[in-house]
């Protein structure tokens, strides 16, 4: 298999570069594994209403129409993590990501003189896992967000007791000396609790894409 050096790599980071590839055609079919528990990518739908004129209503009957003609490929293109490519007998190529369960996009084999459906193909692979990626990250950044906060009102847990106390406290109390002096305790917990949520604001720049 073609390998793409780290100097190919960091030259164009957003887009794959593909290798010219031919349909062969024919050969024993092997099935995609899992097959019926894929679902599709809005990218999918488009890409298959595009190139090959199916839309939603008929996409799951043309899907399965494929399937049992489904047998690995190999484009001599270095291909994303989990991202494998099925061609089927009339040369359809789906290519999926075998982690998540997902077609990811399909386009035409294409022969020697031919490479740019292919190549956008997999430029549509690599931006729609940079798509995934970010949302994984964005996601796992709030997760840890929420347990830094966490841990951090678990600190000051009597401190946010104590706030609500005294404040109803003097909400619903007489003006009296005792909730004045309640007044200046509440105010006390008030910096507390602003010096915690400084932290937590602050935290916020520590991630980044």
């Amino acid at each position: 298999m073609h390998q793409v050096s780290k100097a190919d790599q960091a030259s164009s980071p957003v887009r794959l570069e593909a290798i010219f590839i031919k349909y062969s055609g024919g050969g024993e079919s092997m099935g995609l594994s899992y097959a019926q528990e894929y679902s599709c990518r809005d990218h999918f739908r488009q890409r298959a209403f595009e190139r090959f004129g199916v839309d939603d209503q008929h996409l799951n009957r043309w899907i399965n129409q494929h399937l049992p003609s489904l047998s690995p490929y190999d484009s001599n293109v270095v291909q994303p993590a989990n991202t494998e490519a099925y061609v089927a007998n009339d040369g359809v190529i789906f290519v999926c990501n075998i982690k998540s369960r997902e077609f990811i996009t399909c386009f035409k084999a294409v022969n020697y003189q031919e490479s740019k459906e292919e190549e956008e193909a997999y430029t549509d692979i690599h931006e729609s896992n940079v798509t995934s990626f970010k949302k994984d990250v964005n996601h796992l950044v709030n997760r840890y967000r929420l347990k830094e906060a966490k841990e951090l009102f678990e600190n000051i847990g009597e401190d946010l007791d104590d706030f609500y106390r005294l404040s109803q406290a003097v909400k619903n109390g007489q003006l009296s000396e005792r909730n004045s002096k309640r007044l200046e305790e509440l105010l006390g917990k008030f910096h507390v609790i602003k010096a915690a949520m400084r932290i937590i604001e602050n935290k916020r720049g520590d991630y980044h894409l």
